[in-house]
């Protein structure tokens, strides 16, 4: 779908990408988090696992970063 936006071709071009890779982000977006509430898993419950499953065991009150780039605390499992 094109848009109806008048500048240089380069602009169009550039414009159509963001939103194309928008919409492609949104509907994995979309898919993840209706496999996750299947699990009853929030986006944050689910990178605590992960940094366990990779990182292992780690001290109560110890940060990590995992691969979706948020801080993570393992004491309370919420996003930093």
């Amino acid at each position: 779908m094109a848009t109806h936006y008048a500048g240089t071709a380069a602009e169009r071009q550039a414009l159509d990408t963001f939103i194309k890779l928008s919409r492609a982000a949104e509907s994995v977006n979309r898919r993840v988090n209706d496999h996750l509430r299947a699990y009853d898993l929030s986006v944050s419950q689910f990178g605590v696992l992960e940094a366990l499953y990779h990182l292992g065991p780690l001290p109560v009150g110890q940060k990590v970063v995992p691969s979706v780039g948020v801080g993570i605390g393992v004491a309370t499992g919420t996003a930093v």
